[in-house]
C-alpha cells in the first residue's frame, strides 16, 4: 500500500520559472515548458520550495528537523522515501498529443520588459534591461507526492 497526496498551486500574480534559455531576440527568458509546450513547474523545483518550508516551520516551532527532513527528503546516505512530480496546468495532468500542442495565444503567458534595479541606489543599473515570458497567474497547477510504503514514519 501507498500514500498518494495531490496538492494544488494557486499564484496571487503572474509567475516566472525560468527554463535557462531565451526565445530569439524577442525574449531573454523564456518559462519552462514541457515538450507539449504547456508550461510546468518541475519537481525538483517544488521538493527545494518544500523543503526549506519545511525547515523554516520546524525552526519556528523548535523541532528537531533532522529525522522529519531526513525522512521525507532524503539524505546523501539515506534514500529520500517521498517521490514529488512536476506541476502541470490543472485538468492537463498527462501530456497532449503532439497534435494537440497548445499554440501561440493559449500559452497564458505574456512577455514583459523590466530593468534591474541596484537594490543599495535603488535605481535602475545601465544596460540591465532585459525582457522575460511571465505566466498567466489564472492558472492553477497540480501535482503529486507519492510514498510507497504506508508505515507509521510515512504517515508521521
Amino acid at each position: 500500500m501507498s500514500i498518494r497526496l495531490e496538492f494544488e498551486i494557486v499564484f496571487k500574480s503572474d509567475y516566472h520559472v525560468g527554463a535557462g534559455h531565451g526565445l530569439g531576440l524577442q525574449v531573454d527568458s523564456a518559462l519552462l515548458r514541457d515538450p507539449d509546450k504547456v508550461p510546468v513547474i518541475r519537481g525538483t523545483v517544488l521538493a527545494g520550495l518544500l523543503r526549506e518550508s519545511m525547515e523554516n516551520l520546524c525552526q519556528l516551532a523548535g523541532k528537531q528537523q533532522q529525522d522529519i527532513l531526513a525522512s521525507i527528503f532524503g539524505t546523501p546516505s539515506q534514500k529520500k522515501r517521498w517521490r514529488i512530480s512536476s506541476a502541470r496546468p490543472e485538468g492537463l495532468t498527462a501530456p497532449l498529443a503532439p497534435s494537440h500542442d497548445w499554440r501561440p495565444g493559449e500559452t497564458a503567458a505574456q512577455t514583459t520588459t523590466r530593468v534591474r534595479v541596484n537594490p543599495r541606489t535603488r535605481r535602475a543599473e545601465e544596460n540591465k534591461l532585459f525582457t522575460r515570458e511571465e505566466g498567466d497567474g489564472s492558472l492553477r497547477f497540480r501535482f503529486v507526492a507519492e510514498c510507497d510504503s504506508d508505515d507509521a514514519a510515512a504517515q508521521r
